[in-house]
């Protein structure tokens, strides 16, 4: 016996075509947000940690110039020491801004990730360097 011939028409093209696209819009695009946005929400809590680490580091070394200890430090160092502490304490705020956004992102990503289907909430804004 010999099977049918399938034949082409128009309609069924449209219905195969819509097909596919109710497959690729409910399964397969927030399958890969879900990975995706899983991935940078990771991404940014590691580079959140990582400021955070970089900024207690920066911020609990206190920067001191050598001077003779039996004279003690001159005060031109103190003034030049106090300026070096007052720029290594903006650099180590701007850190812990800057873990604060990437914190932020992180989160945005994870809600993200739970929900696919929905828009991705609002970018939070940049972290300026601080002026001296």
């Amino acid at each position: 016996m010999r099977p049918g011939r399938m034949r082409f028409s128009v309609r069924g093209m449209m219905l195969a075509g819509i097909v596919v696209a109710v497959l690729l819009g409910g399964v397969a695009i927030p399958a890969w947000r879900h990975i995706e946005y899983g991935r940078k929400a990771a991404l940014h809590a590691e580079a959140a940690r990582r400021c955070r680490r970089l900024g207690g580091f920066i911020t609990h070394h206190p920067v001191s110039s050598e001077y003779d200890l039996a004279v003690g430090p001159t005060e031109a160092q103190l003034k030049a020491d106090a300026e070096a502490q007052a720029e290594v304490d903006r650099q180590g705020a701007w850190y812990f801004g800057l873990a604060e956004r990437h914190e932020a992102l992180a989160a945005r990503y994870a809600a993200a990730s739970a929900r696919p289907w929905e828009a991705l909430p609002p970018d939070p804004g940049n972290v300026p360097f601080p002026d001296r």
